[in-house]
């Protein structure tokens, strides 16, 4: 996607670079600049959300992320991340976590002039941030296998914010897999989600719940207690492009803020780190032969994303691999999908080669 600013020297002068994604601008707050991948996934989360909201953005969206731009959210002392109306758009202020996506979906309704029951809105902004950058840890929530908590009722919890979010959420997540996408989006989108004050009211809420599920919002609840959220998984791992597996893997690249494929930076101890990184499925679990050839300075790092779906790896299963430049090792490998990432300092940047292949008997 075209972005208008640029920013991925050091040299340059960031202060208040601001990158626009189409509906989405972005200004980042702990960083002085933002490398092309992570820019390419916060465009990609934006249309994500969007599409699970059946909604489009009808008013600028400005997104403020780092770890301190949520200390400028005025609705709590302790919030994670913001979505805040404003007479010119909408504005976000969050970290670079699930975070992001939560926010985006509150920021996406309120530009349609959309906003009800917190536990709703809340509920439904952890359902869609599943799945994302990064995934949410707080879902899926079996209410079967914990006591109610906080949220001792969805239905009382319709007049005040006294809930527990990843129970909302989880309470969401089972309207969209028990009647489906459409019923949910014609519920949120009604008039107890819009209009006047007293249109917002607990009765109307319940009023339109029961006319978009056919049946009542007290009758669902015991429902979703009873059948909890059987069949529904949470992707474990961010995002991450996907590399084919041609009997190996041969990259030639390098480490450069302007690449797609770089995310960052991450400045730890006054040094700004990029990361290339892509993710590739090894089909078989063998012994392979892995060789990292780059300019001095970058690490290169091999991570298992084995889920349960993959199976049981054997004993020998080596889940980590780290290699300095000119160095080569032969490791059992699972049939999962693995993280391939070449980690360095931005200002020095450099190419780098890796070469993944079987390793042949007696190598």
């Amino acid at each position: 996607m075209p972005l208008v600013a640029a920013g991925c020297s050091q040299s340059d002068d960031t202060s208040g670079t601001r990158y626009e994604l189409g509906a989405l601008s972005v200004v980042p707050t702990d960083e002085p600049y933002l490398c092309e991948g992570t820019l390419s996934l916060l465009g990609q989360e934006f249309v994500r959300v969007e599409n699970a909201l059946g909604l489009s953005a009808q008013m600028p969206v400005t997104a403020y992320l780092g770890e301190e731009a949520a200390s400028d959210c005025t609705s709590t002392d302790n919030a994670l991340g913001c979505a805040q109306f404003g007479t010119e758009g909408v504005t976000i202020r969050s970290p670079l976590t699930d975070v992001f996506a939560h926010e985006v979906a509150h920021a996406v309704r309120l530009s349609r002039g959309l906003w009800g029951a917190s536990v709703i809105e809340e509920g439904y902004a952890e359902a869609v941030a599943v799945g994302g950058f990064p995934p949410a840890p707080r879902l899926p929530i079996d209410p079967r296998s914990v006591s109610p908590g906080p949220l001792s009722s969805v239905r009382d919890s319709l007049g005040h914010a006294d809930f527990d979010y990843g129970m909302a959420g989880s309470f969401v997540q089972w309207i969209r897999t028990t009647h489906g996408d459409t019923p949910l989006r014609s519920f949120t989108e009604s008039s107890a989600f819009s209009g006047t004050a007293s249109q917002r009211s607990a009765e109307n809420t319940m009023a339109s719940f029961e006319s978009a599920f056919g049946q009542s919002l007290t009758d669902a609840e015991s429902a979703w207690r009873q059948q909890g959220l059987a069949g529904v998984t949470t992707p474990r791992y961010v995002p991450v492009p996907s590399h084919p597996w041609d009997n190996g893997v041969y990259l030639r690249n390098t480490l450069d803020c302007a690449n797609e494929l770089v995310r960052g930076p991450s400045t730890q101890d006054g040094i700004e780190y990029g990361f290339f990184r892509i993710a590739t499925r090894i089909p078989e679990t063998s012994a392979y032969s892995i060789d990292f050839r780059a300019d001095p300075g970058l690490v290169f790092e091999m991570t298992a994303r084995c889920t349960p779906q993959d199976g049981v790896v054997p004993a020998d299963f080596q889940a980590f691999v780290v290699l300095a430049p000119g160095e080569a090792a032969t490791a059992m490998l699972g049939a999962c999908e693995w993280a391939i990432s070449v980690v360095g300092d931005l200002s020095i940047g450099g190419a780098f080669e890796v070469d993944i292949a079987p390793s042949q008997p007696g190598s």
